[in-house]
């Protein structure tokens, strides 16, 4: 199984991005550039899809691609939290 373009044995790009960003968005997601929540298949903390665009930040921040029902858990185990803390 190939995530993010990548052979997963070599480590090496299927299909780099310079040439991957000529495809549709869905044969992209299709040979890898796709990120599947929360986290699996992403590059540096993003969607690899990130990669196809005409620029690229040399920095990216990492980003969880939560669901809705995972974010709502999530805001409710921080406000329980604060609650303790004041």
């Amino acid at each position: 199984m190939n995530t993010c373009g990548f052979n997963a044995i070599q480590a090496m790009p299927i299909y780099p991005p310079d040439v991957a960003r000529w495809f549709s968005p869905e044969l992209a997601a299709l040979v890898g550039y796709a990120q599947h929540r929360p986290n699996l298949g992403n590059v540096e903390g993003q969607c690899p899809s990130t990669l196809l665009r005409d620029l690229v930040a040399e920095h990216r921040p990492a980003i969880d691609a939560l669901r809705p029902d995972q974010e709502e858990a999530a805001a409710a185990f921080v406000r329980s939290q604060m609650g303790e803390m004041g």
